[in-house]
């Protein structure tokens, strides 16, 4: 079969956050950047976000629909990846970033690795915060916030300096007087007055090329059949998910070292949807603004609390906006053994090695998820009616979305990490990971704040090498 073939400066592979950041960062700096989705063009924009098709209160549900639709075992397969039940993928422009919740918690010290730099962590974190459009301030003020939030301060109780219960900082910003909510159409406007990335849809990246310990290029099949188009590139960044982008660096033979696919972690879940109670709701205008409520991760804490609207159907006989869900996500421990397993000259139906994952609990997780699931009962019973419209559920394994680690960042190359600081291969020279797999240290807070970190400190190296 013939091929057709492209070339780029860099080749992105993945539309979500980290390579919507990545790409971005390059486009700016006037490098041509194609970036390749395995998914179609979806809300009507280039990675946008599902939320921003109607952001009012009544939307919600709309949101949800949405979410409910995009949400598919990876490959859109039938049944989930063997050990992971709770797994979901989002195959589409954006990627998970089009659907997430835009809760956008600054990561404790303690969730950071700590042989880098604080103060490097830091400045990309300030970056990051600044493309993401992430805003403190702006799930605060509103009366049922406000409730909510002296509610949960006073069960909680003390916590360390700077990671008191405070407003949850929300992705967002006011465009043309409503909210837009951020996503890959956001990233990728970090081009501006650059050259733009090029977005191609519905093709499945299967092999990355390479000679010699540099990559070359990519080969991507259309969805639909036709013919490989090849991109040959100065640098390619694999940003396909945790799952996939392991995939992709065994299904092209590169020799990555025993921790690819290891060390994989998830935010184990404590999720209660509650109805409000009725002196939160007394009074609340029909415009009260959005509400979200953070309970911090720290070294004393190792889990985050949040009380916030998640898309999903409401109690039965109430109005979704009488509705709050506390959600827990609980740090796991660091085991190099929480890996996937590629099984031997079996494909999946992206045509990547198929995998099964080990993804296992310690007694110390155990006993985390428990005393989290204390605080998770404590808040709900604080801010809501536990006796009706309580709904109490533990997410599966990999059920966060947030699933992590596969081909970690280290600080040196002795088989215990797959990419360095940087995000570059310790075997390759111009071959780079970015987003949730690359993030290989315990913690609870939501990943897509310092996943976008993480990529464009990748950007800045690779705009170094070009």
């Amino acid at each position: 079969m013939s091929k057709q073939s492209l070339q780029a400066d860099v080749v992105v592979v993945g539309s979500g956050a980290g390579g919507a950041a990545v790409a971005g960062r390059l486009g700016r700096a006037g490098k041509r950047v194609i970036v390749v989705e395995a998914g179609p063009l979806r809300f009507g924009t280039q990675g946008g976000h599902a939320r921003n098709l109607d952001v009012s209160e009544a939307g919600m549900l709309a949101y949800a629909n949405e979410v409910m639709k995009e949400w598919v075992f990876p490959c859109g397969s039938s049944v989930p990846v063997q050990g992971l039940p709770g797994f979901l993928v989002s195959h589409g422009a954006g990627g998970s970033f089009s659907l997430w919740c835009s809760n956008a918690p600054a990561p404790d010290i303690s969730e950071l690795p700590a042989w880098m730099d604080p103060a490097d962590w830091a400045d990309y974190l300030g970056q990051a915060a600044q493309v993401m459009h992430i805003d403190p301030d702006i799930a605060k003020d509103g009366v049922r916030a406000e409730r909510i939030l002296a509610a949960t301060r006073a069960v909680v109780g003390e916590l360390p300096a700077g990671r008191e219960v405070q407003p949850m900082p929300i992705a967002a910003r006011r465009v043309d007087g409503r909210l837009k909510y951020t996503s890959s159409d956001d990233l990728l406007a970090q081009a501006e007055g650059g050259v733009a990335p090029l977005l191609i849809v519905e093709h499945i990246v299967q092999q990355v090329l390479h000679r010699n310990g540099r990559a070359s290029g990519v080969v991507a099949v259309p969805r639909d059949g036709g013919e490989p188009l090849v991109i040959e590139a100065s640098a390619v960044v694999i940003a396909s998910g945790t799952l996939a982008s392991a995939q992709l660096i065994q299904a092209s033979a590169i020799d990555a070292g025993p921790a690819l696919g290891g060390n994989l972690l998830d935010h184990p879940i404590i999720s209660t949807r509650v109805l409000l109670r009725p002196e939160i709701l007394a009074g609340v205008p029909a415009d009260d603004p959005v509400f979200s409520i953070w309970v911090p991760h720290s070294a004393a804490h190792p889990w985050q609390t949040e009380v916030f609207r998640f898309p999903q159907t409401p109690p039965a006989g109430t109005r979704d906006e009488d509705g709050a869900d506390v959600t827990t996500f609980v740090a796991m421990d660091e085991n190099p053994d929480n890996r996937l397993f590629f099984e031997p000259g079996v494909k999946d139906a992206f045509g990547l090695p198929q995998v099964r994952v080990q993804l296992r609990h310690s007694a110390a997780d155990s006993h985390r998820i428990s005393l989290a699931m204390a605080e998770n009962y404590r808040v709900c019973a604080a801010v809501g009616d536990t006796l009706r419209g309580a709904g109490v559920m533990l997410y599966g394994a990999g059920g966060s979305a947030h699933l992590m680690g596969s081909c970690r960042m280290g600080p040196k190359d002795d088989g215990s990490s797959v990419v360095n600081a940087a995000g570059q291969l310790w075997a390759m020279d111009n071959l780079y990971v970015a987003g949730n797999a690359v993030l290989g240290t315990s913690n609870s807070s939501n990943p897509t704040f310092t996943l976008v970190a993480a990529a464009l400190r990748t950007a800045d190296r690779i705009l170094t090498t070009l």
